[in-house]
Protein backbone atom coordinates (compact mmCIF):
# COMPACT_ATOMS: atom_id res chain seq x y z
CA UNK A 1 0.00 0.00 0.00
CA UNK A 2 1.42 3.37 -1.04
CA UNK A 3 1.24 6.47 1.12
CA UNK A 4 0.70 10.07 0.11
CA UNK A 5 4.39 10.58 -0.73
CA UNK A 6 4.40 7.62 -3.13
CA UNK A 7 6.36 5.24 -0.92
CA UNK A 8 5.28 2.55 1.51
CA UNK A 9 3.69 3.52 4.84
CA UNK A 10 6.92 3.34 6.88
CA UNK A 11 8.86 5.27 4.26
CA UNK A 12 6.15 7.93 4.05
CA UNK A 13 6.33 8.30 7.82
CA UNK A 14 10.07 8.94 7.54
CA UNK A 15 9.58 11.57 4.85
CA UNK A 16 6.97 13.34 6.98
CA UNK A 17 9.11 13.02 10.11
CA UNK A 18 12.13 14.60 8.45
CA UNK A 19 10.11 17.50 7.08
CA UNK A 20 9.47 18.90 10.54
CA UNK A 21 11.43 21.54 12.41
CA UNK A 22 12.51 19.03 15.04
CA UNK A 23 12.90 15.57 13.50
CA UNK A 24 12.87 12.83 16.12
CA UNK A 25 15.77 10.54 15.27
CA UNK A 26 14.65 7.99 17.87
CA UNK A 27 11.38 7.52 15.96
CA UNK A 28 13.37 7.36 12.71
CA UNK A 29 15.51 4.58 14.23
CA UNK A 30 12.34 2.70 15.19
CA UNK A 31 10.92 3.04 11.66
CA UNK A 32 14.14 1.65 10.17
CA UNK A 33 14.08 -1.20 12.71
CA UNK A 34 10.50 -1.94 11.61
CA UNK A 35 11.70 -2.25 8.01
CA UNK A 36 11.53 1.22 6.45
CA UNK A 37 13.62 1.04 3.27
CA UNK A 38 15.80 4.14 2.93
CA UNK A 39 16.50 3.11 -0.68
CA UNK A 40 12.86 2.85 -1.70
CA UNK A 41 11.88 4.52 -4.94
CA UNK A 42 8.78 6.57 -5.52
CA UNK A 43 5.88 4.90 -7.27
CA UNK A 44 5.79 7.93 -9.58
CA UNK A 45 9.46 7.92 -10.62
CA UNK A 46 11.96 5.10 -10.12
CA UNK A 47 14.76 7.65 -9.81
CA UNK A 48 13.01 9.67 -7.10
CA UNK A 49 14.30 8.78 -3.68
CA UNK A 50 13.26 9.72 -0.17
CA UNK A 51 16.40 11.65 0.73
CA UNK A 52 16.20 13.81 -2.40
CA UNK A 53 12.54 14.44 -1.71
CA UNK A 54 13.33 15.52 1.85
CA UNK A 55 16.21 17.74 0.72
CA UNK A 56 14.31 19.41 -2.09
CA UNK A 57 13.16 22.71 -0.71
CA UNK A 58 14.13 21.65 2.80
CA UNK A 59 13.78 25.26 4.00
CA UNK A 60 10.14 25.09 2.91
CA UNK A 61 9.09 22.43 5.35
CA UNK A 62 5.78 21.93 7.07
CA UNK A 63 6.08 24.94 9.38
CA UNK A 64 6.99 27.26 6.54
CA UNK A 65 4.14 26.44 4.14
CA UNK A 66 2.24 29.68 4.74
CA UNK A 67 5.24 31.86 5.53
CA UNK A 68 6.84 33.78 2.72
CA UNK A 69 9.40 35.92 4.57
CA UNK A 70 12.29 33.70 3.56
CA UNK A 71 11.56 33.66 -0.16
CA UNK A 72 13.84 36.70 -0.48
CA UNK A 73 16.74 34.71 0.99
CA UNK A 74 16.42 36.18 4.50
CA UNK A 75 15.90 32.84 6.21
CA UNK A 76 17.08 34.15 9.59
CA UNK A 77 13.72 35.89 9.91
CA UNK A 78 11.69 32.93 8.65
CA UNK A 79 9.11 31.58 11.10
CA UNK A 80 10.50 28.07 10.59
CA UNK A 81 13.97 29.15 11.65
CA UNK A 82 12.57 30.90 14.70
CA UNK A 83 10.84 27.67 15.81
CA UNK A 84 13.65 25.29 14.87
CA UNK A 85 16.10 24.42 17.65
CA UNK A 86 19.04 24.66 15.26
CA UNK A 87 19.76 26.22 11.89
CA UNK A 88 17.90 24.59 9.01
CA UNK A 89 21.11 23.43 7.38
CA UNK A 90 22.39 21.85 10.55
CA UNK A 91 19.28 19.66 10.82
CA UNK A 92 19.63 18.82 7.12
CA UNK A 93 23.20 17.57 7.71
CA UNK A 94 21.99 15.30 10.52
CA UNK A 95 19.30 13.87 8.23
CA UNK A 96 21.84 13.15 5.47
CA UNK A 97 24.16 11.51 8.01
CA UNK A 98 21.26 9.41 9.31
CA UNK A 99 20.46 8.18 5.80
CA UNK A 100 24.09 7.42 4.95
CA UNK A 101 24.72 5.67 8.30
CA UNK A 102 21.63 3.52 7.82
CA UNK A 103 22.50 2.27 4.34
CA UNK A 104 21.25 4.88 1.88
CA UNK A 105 22.99 4.08 -1.42
CA UNK A 106 23.94 7.16 -3.43
CA UNK A 107 25.08 4.88 -6.28
CA UNK A 108 21.68 3.21 -6.75
CA UNK A 109 20.17 3.38 -10.27
CA UNK A 110 23.52 4.02 -11.91
CA UNK A 111 24.30 6.88 -9.53
CA UNK A 112 21.07 8.73 -10.11
CA UNK A 113 20.09 8.52 -6.44
CA UNK A 114 23.12 10.57 -5.45
CA UNK A 115 22.76 12.91 -8.41
CA UNK A 116 19.12 13.53 -7.47
CA UNK A 117 20.22 14.43 -3.93
CA UNK A 118 22.93 16.78 -5.20
CA UNK A 119 20.41 18.45 -7.47
CA UNK A 120 17.91 18.76 -4.62
CA UNK A 121 20.53 20.54 -2.51
CA UNK A 122 20.35 23.51 -4.85
CA UNK A 123 16.80 24.06 -3.61
CA UNK A 124 17.43 23.13 0.00
CA UNK A 125 18.98 25.88 2.07
CA UNK A 126 20.88 29.06 1.54
CA UNK A 127 23.56 28.71 4.18
CA UNK A 128 27.03 27.19 4.49
CA UNK A 129 25.53 23.82 5.34
CA UNK A 130 24.64 23.22 1.71
CA UNK A 131 28.37 22.82 0.94
CA UNK A 132 28.85 20.43 3.87
CA UNK A 133 25.86 18.41 2.66
CA UNK A 134 27.27 18.22 -0.87
CA UNK A 135 30.64 17.06 0.48
CA UNK A 136 28.95 14.32 2.55
CA UNK A 137 27.11 13.03 -0.50
CA UNK A 138 30.18 13.23 -2.76
CA UNK A 139 32.35 11.44 -0.20
CA UNK A 140 29.69 8.70 -0.03
CA UNK A 141 30.05 8.21 -3.79
CA UNK A 142 27.44 10.51 -5.32
CA UNK A 143 28.30 11.19 -8.93
CA UNK A 144 27.57 13.95 -11.40
CA UNK A 145 25.40 11.99 -13.81
CA UNK A 146 22.44 12.74 -16.00
CA UNK A 147 19.36 12.75 -13.79
CA UNK A 148 16.53 13.72 -16.11
CA UNK A 149 16.47 12.23 -19.60
CA UNK A 150 13.59 14.49 -20.65
CA UNK A 151 15.42 17.70 -19.78
CA UNK A 152 19.00 16.47 -20.40
CA UNK A 153 19.99 17.77 -16.98
CA UNK A 154 23.59 17.06 -16.11
CA UNK A 155 25.24 18.10 -12.88
CA UNK A 156 28.74 19.50 -12.81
Amino acid sequence: MLGENGYGPLEDELVSLFRTATPDFQIAEELVAQGADLNATSSDDIYENMLAEILMGYWYVELCKDVYECTDGDCDNCAFNKKAPEPIGEAMIKIIQFFLTHGFDVTKNDGKFGAQCLSALTLSTFDQYMLIAARLLLEAGALNVEIDDDQDTVLG
